[in-house]
């Protein structure tokens, strides 16, 4: 049975005479056919129109990105920038007070010659 075909057998290969598969098919119009063409056509359109839209937008993603994490940074300079003015004000005021009681301290302490001051040694009583 190699070389024969049943009738009812659909072919092995996939493969049928044109006109069996013709005939299954059913009739359309030239009106039918050119609506559905038509159709067909715009439905193409439609999903180019949107798919170029969607690349736009794909491609205006990073550059949208990249200005955030620019203007992100900025801020947090600022931020950074303000916080160190106020620490320096700060640090400046405190080196002021230490100066001011040194300068305190040292006006309570006589000057004599068992004065620290100056001396890397302890003095000897």
């Amino acid at each position: 049975m190699a070389g024969y075909v049943l009738m009812n057998e659909p072919p092995k290969n996939g493969t049928e005479p044109e006109a069996e598969r013709d005939s299954r098919l059913p009739s359309v119009s030239g009106q039918e056919l050119s609506s559905f063409n038509s159709a067909f056509d715009e439905l193409v359109r439609e999903n180019m129109a949107r798919s170029q839209a969607l690349l736009r937008q794909a491609m205006e993603l990073p550059a949208a990105a990249d200005r955030a994490v620019q203007r992100a940074r900025a801020g947090m300079q600022a931020q950074l920038d303000a916080e160190r003015a106020s620490q320096a004000v700060l640090f400046a005021e405190v080196r002021t007070e230490l100066a001011t009681g040194q300068a305190e301290v040292g006006a309570l302490i006589p000057a004599s010659p068992l004065s620290f001051r100056g001396s890397r040694r302890f003095p000897t009583v």
